[in-house]
């Protein structure tokens, strides 16, 4: 008996049948996956939901992810200092094996085929592992770089990380932002990122992570003062909706507030188990305003078209004209009048 899921899968592909055979191919002839938006992947509508954790470095995203799967995965290093310096996609699989960027960003099925044109060299730093967690069978978590808190401090990593993280939140279904109690400040390369994702705070999420770390006072303080530098780099009187919890399986050191912090991390979990509500309206949504860009591109194009062929045989009216013009009324090189009826 087929499930619910099965259903809205089969829905999805029927869907992308018809764009595949008449929409792509006009993609692809007038350059509208340049120029305009990256090319989708054949599997497009049958992939599965997938989140992105983002944030500071040091602030607890590797292990949280860690901490989710109830699993120690060794190519995701942990540490006080910037130790995640690659783009790691975990997904499914019987046996745990990691691949490189450039086989991830090459095979149709994952998604990121054709992934950020522009640059290529971003392959270079990408990573992809499967792991046997029944996690995973369900959703892809992806995990990034943290940002660097000085100025100008990420213009030696070779590509663009808030750019970066901006194409890979329009292929994400949830994004987390994860901030550290001890770094309440935003970073110019967050500002960056949060700027460029600005359409798409409806998916995202902020963890006031590690809130088990300072005494009741503190985090009193340190919670108004994220809430004020996070509204200043949004740019917006509202912020989406913070998590206050510790991601990880130490004990609580203040344990005042306990109650708060195994409400919002179960708050939490529950909000990933609802992925595949908001997933598949994500892709009906990206599709349709895929399609509504490409008619209006197609339609502007149409009407350059027109117009040139306009201007054209208007020019050439005006030509044969002048040259008529001269036959009939000869000038002379020392000459610079012209007939009355003939001046233009």
């Amino acid at each position: 008996m087929s499930t619910t899921a099965d259903k809205i899968s089969d829905i999805l592909r029927s869907l992308s049948v018809p764009y595949n055979k008449s929409v792509r191919p006009i993609e692809a002839s007038t350059g509208f996956n340049m120029h305009c938006m990256s090319p989708l992947s054949p599997t497009h509508m049958e992939q599965k939901p997938s989140v992105l954790f983002m944030g500071s470095y040091s602030a607890g995203k590797t292990t949280a992810i860690k901490y989710l799967l109830q699993l120690d995965i060794p190519v995701l290093r942990v540490g006080p200092e910037p130790t995640t310096d690659m783009f790691h996609v975990l997904t499914y699989g019987e046996k745990q094996v990691t691949v490189g960027g450039v086989i991830l960003m090459n095979d149709p099925h994952l998604g990121f085929q054709n992934f950020f044109p522009s640059n290529k060299d971003i392959a270079r730093h990408f990573q992809l592992t499967r792991v046997n967690n029944t996690c995973l069978r369900a959703m892809d978590i992806i995990d990034s770089p943290g940002f660097l808190s000085g100025e100008n401090m990420g213009d030696q990593r070779g590509y663009d990380l808030p750019g970066v993280l901006c194409e890979l939140g329009k292929r994400c279904t949830r994004m987390y932002m994860m901030m550290d109690v001890f770094k309440v400040d935003v970073s110019p390369e967050c500002k960056e990122c949060l700027r460029k994702m600005r359409s798409m705070m409806g998916k995202m999420r902020l963890i006031f992570n590690k809130a088990d770390s300072v005494s009741d006072l503190n985090l009193i303080r340190l919670y108004g003062a994220f809430m004020y530098h996070s509204g200043m780099a949004v740019c917006a009187p509202e912020v989406p909706h913070v998590f206050i919890c510790s991601l990880w399986d130490k004990p609580y050191k203040h344990d005042t507030y306990r109650d708060l912090f195994d409400s919002e991390k179960l708050e939490l979990l529950n909000d990933l188990q609802m992925l595949s509500v908001y997933h598949y309206p994500h892709i009906v949504g990206n599709m349709i305003e895929r399609l509504n860009c490409f008619l209006v591109i197609h339609l502007l194009m149409c009407r350059g078209i027109w117009w040139l062929q306009d201007s054209s045989e208007k020019l050439c009216r005006f030509s044969k004209r002048r040259r008529k013009s001269r036959k009939l009324w000869p000038i002379s090189a020392h000459s610079t009048t012209m007939p009355c009826g003939m001046r233009e």
